[in-house]
């Protein structure tokens, strides 16, 4: 093997021979060994080269073992090489410290080279594997034991010194490696930081006894498959029963030949080693079948997904073509509508061409009647004022015969009374002429012709336009129309629009009237924004249908009179604007319809799409 290739070893022992042997056996399994006799030289070693694994004896001269190998643990670069410690203490308590501080492996001498390097380089590719794949996890139970290296580890439990001593001996000459506790508590310790394969437990202990020791091991899930053997020198039943019961594999008396407990031993550990074989074999079948089934999900799972792919595609595709739909019948709902206001425009316009038409020829009548007389008269005044002329330039023989003429001319004319009826008819033809121009300037500013976007609005001037252009209809039915007019600032807004609401309003409040009731017009500014209100002195509104007035096409007027449009178009309008239209009805007392706007910065806000507050809705 190539020297690049072999892993490093550091081995630290005070024992030259030790030292020795360890490197010999290493170097002969592909490993580069570094060799120190104290823990300076170690630490010095550990700073010039990074090593695979350190072997470490406990009794150094300079430090102790244990100590180093707390070092070595808490030092973020070493922490990570794997240590096996080594000592001729095979006592529970030096195993358990040295296995807590950190020892990967404890060995007590006399030890096997051949299980220390087979050992120690299971824990270099242990330690390889999880560098390589990122993984902090130790290794498991299984692949810790020494029983899968081909060496099983017992756990020898007696309070007599001499008889543990002459049971580790006999056990070591089988080959096992041997761990002592003297006691039932000792005993939990080690199987807390390190795994057996097998447990020899003294019956009878100070402390901790046999049978509780036995029911704790049994109830730990980490210790409950390893056999226990039960030793004592009673030879009584129920002694053999209380130990079963407590969970024991196994019942052995004490003697001084071993033959027996080496048999029983022996036989214990084979049956461990064949369910630990199969439980192997059941976990590999079992990952591989949870491999299989992982796959067969993922195949499903990829097939489920793409088959849901194509089934969202297919709903994409399916809601695009909806969406332009939508897109097309909502384009067409706004011509549809843009159409019907228009309609109703000019359905309001046509019931106000004969009040119109009536106002208009009114003053027109005075204008015609009056050029009538003024012509007249002044073809009269032209002849006068000819003889006058005439009788200027004339000469001494014409004279009387011309004054005669003009004496009867102008008792004719009545010069003093046509000249001061000029002026009548002056007045009169311009105020006709004022009329009209008032008449026209109000229908233009109901309709708001020159208007196409937003602008500020003085809605009160829009209210007396609309009132001027419906009051000729109130008149026929001797219906009052009151104004009042309270201040108001600016409204941005399409002017023409809200006029047409208002007309709405009015119109509608003049039908519910009875003849000779009256309509009042009343504006005023509120908390963020105006308020229009048109009362009326009808009859008032049915409950049963004030939630469907809005309704389009809805309307209570006779057939031909009443297209059903006028509210639900002037809903759609103030609703525009970030508005609302509440009504207010009691039967018999009337109806008050309250058109309110906002103004200034909430205007703009509440009049974009989607910007409408809960409070536009229709009243239902």
């Amino acid at each position: 093997m190539p020297a690049a290739l072999k892993p490093d070893v550091l081995i630290v022992d005070d024992s030259l021979t030790v030292r020795m042997d360890l490197a010999e056996a290493f170097e002969a399994a592909g490993c580069t060994a570094t060799v120190c006799a104290t823990a300076a030289a170690a630490r010095a070693a550990l700073h010039r080269t990074s090593y695979a694994l350190i072997v470490l004896d406990v009794l150094l001269p300079d430090a102790s073992g244990i100590e180093l190998l707390a070092e070595v643990k808490n030092a973020p670069a070493t922490a990570a090489i794997p240590i096996v410690l080594l000592s001729t203490e095979a006592e529970a308590r030096d195993r358990v410290v040295a296995l807590r501080t950190g020892a990967d492996e404890y060995v007590g001498k006399p030890y096997d080279l051949a299980y220390v390097v087979s050992r120690s380089q299971d824990l270099m590719h242990s330690t390889a594997a999880r560098r390589s794949t990122g993984s902090a996890d130790a290794p498991s139970a299984i692949d810790s034991t020494a029983g899968a290296l081909g060496r099983s580890r017992i756990l020898a439990i007696d309070d007599s010194p001499t008889y543990l001593h002459a049971l580790a001996a006999r056990l070591r000459d089988e080959g096992y490696e041997m761990v002592l506790a003297s006691s039932g508590e000792q005993a939990l310790e080690v199987l807390a930081v390190q795994p057996v394969d097998c447990i020899l437990l003294d019956l009878v202990m100070p402390g901790l006894s046999g049978h509780e020791t036995c029911r704790r091991i049994k109830s730990d899930p980490a210790c409950r498959d390893i056999p226990v053997v039960m030793l004592t020198a009673m030879e009584e039943r129920e002694a053999m029963i209380d130990g079963i019961t407590a969970g024991a594999d196994d019942y052995v008396t004490k003697s001084a030949d071993f033959a027996v407990l080496k048999a029983r031993v022996g036989a214990k550990l084979r049956r461990k080693q064949i369910e630990d074989e199969n439980r192997i074999i059941r976990e590999r079948l079992l990952r591989k079948e949870m491999e299989a089934a992982e796959a067969r999900a993922a195949r499903a799972l990829a097939e489920t997904r793409g088959a849901l792919l194509a089934d969202l595609e297919g709903q994409h595709a399916a809601l695009a073509r909806a969406t332009a739909q939508e897109r097309e019948a909502h384009e067409a709902l706004k011509r549809a509508q843009s159409q019907l206001v228009q309609s109703e425009k000019l359905a309001a316009l046509g019931q106000m061409v004969a009040g119109v038409a009536h106002e208009i020829n009114n003053p027109l009548s005075f204008v015609v009647n009056d050029m009538a007389v003024l012509q007249r008269d002044v073809v009269a005044v032209r002849e006068l004022v000819g003889l006058y002329r005439q009788a200027a330039t004339a000469a001494g023989g014409d004279g009387p015969e011309l004054q005669r003429r003009i004496r009867a001319a102008d008792e004719r004319i009545d010069v003093d009374h046509t000249l001061g009826g000029l002026d009548r008819l002056l007045l009169r033809a311009r105020e006709g002429l004022r009329r009209i121009e008032g008449i026209v300037k109000d229908l233009r500013g109901f309709a708001r012709l020159d208007e196409g976007e937003r602008n500020e609005a003085d809605l009160n001037a829009g209210v007396v336009s609309t009132v001027n252009i419906v009051r000729e209809r109130a008149a026929k039915r001797n219906i009052a129309i009151a104004l009042e007019l309270g201040r108001l600032p600016p409204v941005i807004c399409h002017g023409a629009k809200i006029n047409q609401v208002v007309l709405n309003l009015i119109a509608n409040a003049i039908d519910a009237c009875a003849v000779g009731g009256s309509v009042t017009v009343r504006t005023a500014c509120e908390q963020g924004g105006i308020a229009i209100q048109v009362i009326d002195s009808g009859e008032g509104i049915d409950p049963e249908i004030r939630g469907r007035i809005f309704d389009p096409f809805f309307t209570t007027k006779p057939i031909g009179e009443g297209t059903g449009l006028g509210l639900s178009i002037s809903y759609g309008i103030v609703q525009e604007h970030g508005g609302t239209i509440d009504v207010d009805s009691t039967p018999g007392c009337g109806a008050c319809f309250t058109l309110r706007l906002p103004i200034g910065a909430d205007a703009e806000r509440r009049s974009r799409p989607g910007g409408a507050t809960e409070g536009a809705a229709a009243p239902r």
